[in-house]
């Protein structure tokens, strides 16, 4: 089948979801379009602050963050998901990160990207999650 490249107009379950451009020259087999959110799939993403912990020693900080992502599907079929978070990353040499727990996740060791593949079934939820550990100086202005 011939394509031609140009603008398209994207309907997802019979209602307009948005336009997008085709890009027949593309080499690839599959042609993939970003339907935007699907409202039958909920992610829930939060620290578990029972099992997170901050001690210091002296100018030091030392944290452990355990985070937890709750998937449900509240579609009427099963699904595949692929699931992706990121462990974080700093470029400041004082600041390290260390990944305590992951999971089966995939990890990507020089993005930190954590790739998790799941099957859901109709109605269900999965739960996963990942812990890290944060050690950086006092002084140093830490987001996490």
């Amino acid at each position: 089948m011939q394509l031609l490249s140009g603008k398209s107009t994207i309907y997802f379950q019979g209602a307009y979801s948005g336009e997008s451009n085709l890009d027949a020259e593309s080499v690839k087999d599959t042609l993939e379009i970003a339907l935007g959110r699907d409202e039958n799939i909920l992610l829930e993403r939060r620290l578990n602050k029972e099992l997170s912990a901050e001690q210091t020693f002296g100018s030091k900080v030392k944290k452990e963050l355990h985070r937890e992502i709750e998937v449900r599907n509240n579609k009427s079929h099963p699904i595949m998901l692929e699931l992706v978070d990121q462990l974080p990353l700093s470029d400041n040499r004082d600041v390290t990160i260390e990944a305590l727990d992951i999971g089966d996740a995939k990890k990507d060791k020089d993005s930190g990207k954590l790739t998790w593949e799941l099957r859901l079934e109709p109605n269900s939820s999965k739960q996963v999650g990942f812990s890290y550990e944060l050690k950086y100086p006092e002084s140093a202005l830490v987001y996490n």
